[in-house]
């Protein structure tokens, strides 16, 4: 499992990082600032969805279901777990640390919308303004904070929040969740200029002081130079919008990307393995009884002790539908005596229980990491 997470949040991160790359090539200059947000939006949706979506590949897809690792010694056999556990521990807990951090940041950014400001905040769909501003002013301002709670800028940022919080280690989210903020002020900013010729007076006006960084969205920000120097730039032209197009082909290549999780496998019959189970298959009596029966049919080879060779082999099998076990194979050698020996016992297991998936039962390969460990006997 902490594996199959960790593919997939790869291959997320690599197709929005692909996506991101072409819009800063692409979209960046133009002012077509809602097909920007469609773009960016689009691209954490593609992060989301292609990494699961299979491909039409000519083979069976089969499931990463990976068993904790089993140690074979010359006092026996025990289970443990390999270091992506502790790894993927580590992992969690950040991303756990940061989402606590943003739910306390969510929070605060609400309780703010309560205490006097003199800058203009919107929040979901309550808006915040300054008292003392004259009638034209407020007029105007407050059409720009409409704007981002009629078009639900909140939400995106805390979906972009969201995403960054799982994809930590992905620096690329910070800046794509600026440009998403800074898209929100430009269509906040073009959108309320319609209803009020002269709001880039009032927007320069009201420009004073460098608000903190928080979850609101603020009529004065450190975008304001680029914003002023967008709503004078001059639009886009129609013909132009051609370039949302490319999505298709970077699309298609984030999809080829990240297509690899379909893995060969050799044979055919009426009973192909499942992508995925609602219910893993399970050894009878849980991991300590395979760990038993493991320790007791295992054989450390003496040549191979002598030797002093060590080390981990992978077997993959499948649990088929009546639960037997079948086609063993080594999926990552050590040595030929202690790959035999562990292809040996694993063929000789007994009946599992097998997977399940929506009430039936399934075929599904295992992967059994064996390690085997020369330790002192004193």
């Amino acid at each position: 499992m902490m594996i199959a997470w960790s593919l997939y949040l790869l291959k997320a991160n690599v197709v929005f990082t692909l996506l991101f790359l072409a819009y800063r090539l692409i979209l960046r200059r133009t002012t077509f600032f809602m097909g920007r947000r469609a773009w960016l939006l689009g691209s954490l949706l593609a992060a989301a969805v292609l990494p699961g979506v299979q491909s039409l590949p000519s083979w069976e897809v089969l499931p990463m279901l990976e068993l904790p690792l089993v140690e074979v010694n010359t006092f026996g056999t025990t289970t443990g777990v390999s270091w992506w556990y502790w790894a993927g521990l580590g992992y969690t807990l950040v991303t756990l640390v940061l989402l606590f951090r943003l739910v306390r940041r969510v929070r605060a950014a609400w309780v703010s919308l309560g205490d006097p400001s003199d800058e203009a905040r919107s929040f979901f769909r309550v808006v915040s303004l300054p008292v003392g501003l004259d009638t034209h002013d407020r007029a105007a301002i407050l059409a720009h904070e409409q704007v981002h709670v009629r078009h639900g800028h909140t939400f995106d940022v805390l979906l972009f929040e969201v995403a960054s919080a799982l994809s930590w280690l992905n620096p690329i989210w910070w800046p794509a969740l600026r440009e998403l903020r800074t898209v929100h002020e430009y269509t906040a900013d073009e959108l309320a200029s319609r209803a009020h010729p002269d709001y880039g007076a009032v927007m320069v006006a009201h420009a004073l002081g460098v608000p903190s960084y928080v979850l609101v969205n603020s009529f004065r920000s450190h975008t304001l130079t680029t914003r002023f120097h967008m709503m004078q730039q001059a639009r886009s032209k129609p013909w132009s919008a051609w370039r949302f197009s490319l999505a298709i082909p970077v699309l298609l290549l984030c999809a080829s990307l990240v297509s690899w999780q379909a893995v060969p496998f050799p044979g055919r019959n009426a009973q192909q393995p499942a992508s995925t189970v609602d219910k893993k298959p399970q050894y009878p009596g849980g991991m300590t009884a395979l760990a038993g029966y493991m320790g007791k049919a295992i054989t450390y080879d003496a040549t191979a002790k002598k030797e002093g060779i060590e080390g981990v082999v992978i077997i993959a099998f499948v649990v088929d539908a009546n639960g037997q076990v079948q086609k063993a194979r080594v999926e990552r050698s050590l040595d030929e005596r202690l790959d035999k020996e562990a292809l040996r016992v694993v063929k000789g297991m007994p009946r599992w229980e097998p997977g399940m998936k929506d009430g039936k039962a399934v075929p599904a390969e295992m992967k059994l990491p064996v390690k085997f460990e020369l330790t002192s006997e004193k």
